[in-house]
C-alpha cells in the first residue's frame, strides 16, 4: 500500500480568496446561552503500534485498541486525508473501517430517516432482545447491512 494518491489540502493558502470584513465580537459560550459539558472527548489514537494491530485487536473489548476518531472526524477537528493517508501506510483494514464509518455517516446526514424508519423495516430484530448487544463482529454487520441496503435498492 501506497499513499502517492492521497495530497494535502492546504486550505490556508486560499484565505486570500474570502471577503474582508472589520474584526467583530466573537461570543464567549456563556454569551451564548449555552453551558460548558461535563462530557469526557476521548483522547484519539493513532499510533502506528494501534492501527497496525488494528485487525487482530478491535474487537477485543478488554483492550483499548480502538482510534476513537469518530467524534474528531465527525466534527472535522481531524482531516479524512490526514488519516486516510496514514491508514494507507499502515493497515489495510483500518482503511476500510475508516471508508466504511465515513459512507455510513454521509448515509445518515443526507438519509436521517434511515437511522429510525429504515433500519426498522430492514432489521426487524433491531429493538428487540433478539438484536445483537453491542459487541459485535464488524465484518458481519458490515456485509449484512450493504446486503440489506442493495436489497433494498432493488
Amino acid at each position: 500500500m501506497g499513499n502517492s494518491g492521497i495530497s494535502e489540502f492546504h486550505s490556508q493558502n486560499y484565505l486570500h480568496h474570502l471577503i474582508k470584513t472589520k474584526p467583530f465580537h466573537f461570543p464567549e459560550i456563556g454569551e451564548t446561552g449555552f453551558v460548558k459539558s461535563q462530557l469526557k472527548i476521548p483522547v484519539m489514537n493513532i499510533s502506528e503500534q494501534l492501527i497496525k494491530n488494528y485487525a487482530e485487536k478491535r474487537d477485543l473489548p478488554a483492550l483499548d485498541a480502538t482510534s476513537k476518531l469518530g467524534v474528531y472526524l465527525r466534527f472535522g477537528t481531524i482531516s479524512i486525508r490526514e488519516v486516510t493517508r496514514i491508514a494507507l501506510d499502515w493497515s489495510e483494514v483500518f482503511l476500510n473501517a475508516l471508508i466504511w464509518q465515513n459512507i455510513f455517516s454521509q448515509i445518515l446526514r443526507h438519509f436521517p430517516q434511515v437511522e429510525n424508519r429504515y433500519i426498522l423495516k430492514w432489521v426487524s430484530e433491531y429493538g428487540t432482545v433478539k438484536y445483537p448487544q453491542p459487541i459485535v463482529e464488524h465484518a458481519f454487520a458490515r456485509e449484512r447491512v450493504l446486503r440489506v441496503y442493495k436489497n433494498a435498492l432493488g
